[in-house]
């Protein structure tokens, strides 16, 4: 082997490092750059990362400029990415592990300067370049060896597949250079010629020009995957020459794919076709997700969308074009009534053939407020329900109580409240003359009011209507329902009281002598009866058991805790002395309060002696007579 120190071979225009490695092997008859490498006092994989260190001591073993040497080198920075002569590039964009030539320029290498000669043209690594500019003919890619690295000692491959690449040569095809492929040279050298390409990652700006101009090209219908090498060649060149200029260029070329059915629907997708589905789907890191937020807002301030829908992740906030539909759901109103009025204005006209109406252009933001602002005067149940400040539940509610009432709109056949009507029913609720008060706990909204006191905000305006209730005014500007104030005290004094015929689960307990569990065991097996109903102090909604189910229970049954009440005893050590007497109470597990047949064990009880409680729970009874005992005071003997 030569000696490294003495060693001279030239580096070839545009060569990458690992080609030269690869050509000096062959020159020094190192079988493999890797051995090569190993007789340097490196590794090969560190050359083809691009080792910054391992360049400079090669520079140094083959007496070459280290900045010459790099320039063209392939610098792995993160897995999948790259950098080429300061430009980032991608797997996707960048072919790394396999090897694509221009068959006419390897043997020319060959012919001309021998069998050292054929070396790799960095620019030959990108996906983008797709022809030879010098012989006009398409790249090849060589079969792949079953081990990566071998695909990287590039003459050791060209030799051995020197067959396939005569073949190739013979073909005489041709495809000539694209423009874009000059551009993607001109942006290794750092020459600027595209304003907005340039402003993008090389990997970016050439596959964005690809998607772009074969949808301009061939249609939104064509998949990518079915493109061939002088599709995408000829797709290039388009999308390039229509990108070439500013950003506007970009929007202009879209607004060449937007259909005019995009009118009447949102279609985004089948008008973009490829470069919408390459949006999507591919994931190219943060100067990718710019371009895709870019389109994205395109998109929304172009075709019809409703709040919320979502495109590429993203929702939509805030529509900025409406179709006829769409501005019927923004507006609540109804289709025939749109129709009438962009008939009138001359924003549409009449398909005889379809019976239908179509836009002459989609209706803007600023278009739909001047048409909002026009129908105000009319209002529907929900716009009738924001003015007052009130639910449509509670609108309704006021309708029914006859506060209200809507009038049948003759344009378009529905309900309508006017809004005079509304205001002059605000302004019997509080006088102009109530000032605002200063703050105070006891003052609040009627909503609020209502709440607290727990009754129906209709019964609240009821009093005041009729002038039992006083209000006062919330808000100085605005007049809602909402602003309209009243006092918890006064509105708990005019309030009618209620009666609830019935008692609390608590107080059913008590007066039984039983415990709160035994309650609702009794009330699942039917003994009790239970409804929801008001309590009559909070007004709030409770259980409650009904007073006739109790008085039933009290002449149907003796609880245990009557029993040991009127007979002065202790319940759990009378219950056993019952039990050892024989009598037995219906429920027998522990889990609940005991309690007693009365027509089983009232003889029983008396024939022991004992104090038998009445019926209607207010009278006791023994062998010798009635005797009156009301259950909360003592027994009187």
């Amino acid at each position: 082997m030569i000696a490294a120190e003495n060693l001279r071979f030239d580096l070839q225009p545009y060569e990458t490092v690992t080609s030269y490695v690869s050509r000096l092997a062959q020159y020094c008859g190192a079988s493999s750059p890797s051995d090569l490498c190993l007789d340097f006092g490196f590794r090969w994989q560190d050359v083809v990362r691009g080792d910054d260190f391992l360049l400079q001591r090669l520079a140094d073993i083959a007496g070459l400029d280290f900045e010459q040497l790099s320039k063209w080198s392939v610098r792995t920075t993160e897995p999948k990415r790259f950098q080429v002569a300061g430009e980032e590039a991608v797997r996707s964009s960048f072919v790394r592990s396999r090897i694509r030539v221009c068959p006419q320029c390897i043997l020319d290498d060959f012919k001309w300067y021998g069998r050292y000669a054929p070396y790799r043209r960095i620019h030959w690594q990108f996906w983008a370049t797709r022809s030879c500019a010098l012989h006009h003919a398409p790249l090849i890619s060589l079969r792949p060896e079953k081990y990566t690295i071998y695909n990287y000692d590039f003459l050791g491959q060209v030799k051995k597949h020197r067959g396939d690449i005569e073949r190739a040569a013979a073909s005489n095809c041709n495809l000539s250079p694209s423009i874009l492929e000059r551009y993607l040279v001109d942006r290794l050298h750092k020459r600027c010629t595209a304003p907005f390409l340039d402003s993008l990652p090389l990997y970016i700006a050439t596959r964005l020009c690809e998607v772009l101009g074969l949808v301009l090209v061939y249609g939104p219908e064509k998949p990518i995957s079915d493109a061939s090498e002088a599709d995408l060649s000829v797709a290039g060149e388009a999308g390039f020459l229509a990108l070439r200029g500013h950003e506007s260029d970009l929007y202009a070329a879209l607004d060449g794919l937007v259909s005019d059915i995009s009118r009447r629907t949102v279609r985004h997708q089948s008008d973009f076709g490829a470069f919408f589905e390459w949006l999507r789907n591919a994931s190219l890191g943060p100067e990718f997700e710019k371009l895709k937020d870019k389109v994205r807002d395109y998109i929304f301030r172009t075709y019809p969308f409703q709040e919320g829908d979502i495109v590429m992740g993203m929702a939509c906030s805030n529509p900025a074009v409406f179709s006829i539909n769409g501005a019927c759901r923004q507006l609540n109103m109804e289709r025939q009534r749109m129709n009438r009025y962009l008939l009138e204005t001359g924003a549409a006209t009449i398909d005889k053939d379809e019976n239908q109406v179509w836009l002459d252009a989609k209706i803007a933001r600023t278009e739909l407020d001047a048409l909002k602002a026009e129908i105000d005067g009319r209002l529907t149940v929900q716009e009738a329900a924001t003015h007052l400040g009130v639910s449509v539940d509670l609108l309704l509610e006021l309708q029914e109580a006859g506060f209200i009432a809507p009038t049948l709109d003759a344009l378009d056949h529905r309900p309508k409240f006017r809004r005079p009507e509304l205001e002059n029913f605000l302004d019997k609720l509080v006088p102009e003359r109530c000032s605002v008060p200063a703050k105070s706990e006891d003052i609040s909204p009627i909503a609020e009011a209502a709440i607290r006191v727990r009754c129906p905000t209709v019964d609240i305006l009821t009093l005041i209507m009729a002038s039992e209730l006083p209000t006062v005014r919330l808000s100085a500007n605005v007049m809602r329902l909402g602003d309209i104030g009243v006092s918890v005290t006064h509105l708990k004094r005019a309030l009618p009281p209620l009666r609830m015929p019935a008692l609390s689960k608590g107080d059913t307990s008590r007066r039984l002598r039983m415990t709160y569990q035994t309650i609702n065991v009794l009330a699942d097996d039917g003994l009790l009866e239970v409804r929801r109903l008001r309590n009559p102090k909070s007004r709030q909604f409770l259980d409650a058991v009904t007073l006739e189910s109790v008085e039933r229970f009290e002449t149907r049954f003796i609880t245990l805790g009557h029993l040991a009440r009127v007979n002065r005893r202790a319940s759990g050590p009378f219950k056993m002395h019952l039990e050892k007497q024989g009598v037995c109470p219906e429920v027998g597990d522990g889990s609940v309060s005991c309690y007693y047949d009365r027509k089983t064990v009232s003889w029983r009880l008396r024939k022991l002696g004992l104090k038998v409680p009445a019926g209607n729970g207010r009278k006791v009874s023994d062998e010798k007579g009635w005797i009156k005992c009301e259950w909360r005071g003592k027994y009187d003997n």
